[in-house]
């Protein structure tokens, strides 16, 4: 994740996976807010290609 650094998420499944992200972001953007810092706006862009 770029905007937020320092992520890497791994799971059995692609839905698992992006489960562990939604929740390492919003516990990461909640403590930027308990620590009254600015959160970024996103600035980046990501999708998913499937090469079979």
């Amino acid at each position: 994740m770029p905007d937020l650094p320092g992520y890497i998420a791994v799971g059995d499944t692609l839905e698992e996976t992006e489960q562990i992200i939604r929740e390492a972001i919003a516990f990461h953007l909640e403590g930027m807010q308990l620590n009254h810092e600015v959160i970024p706006e996103p600035s980046s862009l990501c999708q998913y290609i499937e090469v079979c």
